[in-house]
């Protein structure tokens, strides 16, 4: 870690490297001690595997929606440079 940089009192440098910072926390509904087995710990590995799959496939359903919303503005916009100037020429 630089030195230099921990030291600032600014804290925009922390908050530009918290922009950039992305995390899933998963707790396991199984509490680990001598009576947990393998079984308990891999549904708890396949939960949260299906838990990322369902949020991907999440995000790759708004990008999807919010292209097909832009495409539309985009329409919508040269329909109305379209009608303004039908009306400025008359």
């Amino acid at each position: 870690m630089d030195s230099q940089l921990m030291s600032k009192a600014d804290p925009e440098w922390q908050a530009q490297l918290l922009a950039n910072y992305s995390s899933h926390i998963f707790v396991s509904k199984v509490t680990q001690g001598p009576d947990t087995s393998s079984a308990d710990l891999m549904q708890t590995v396949i939960e949260s595997s299906l838990a990322i799959l369902a949020s991907r496939a999440e995000i790759s359903d708004l990008k999807s929606h919010n292209a097909m919303l832009l495409q539309a503005i985009g329409y919508r916009q040269k329909w109305m440079r379209n009608e303004r100037e039908s009306l400025d020429c008359l």
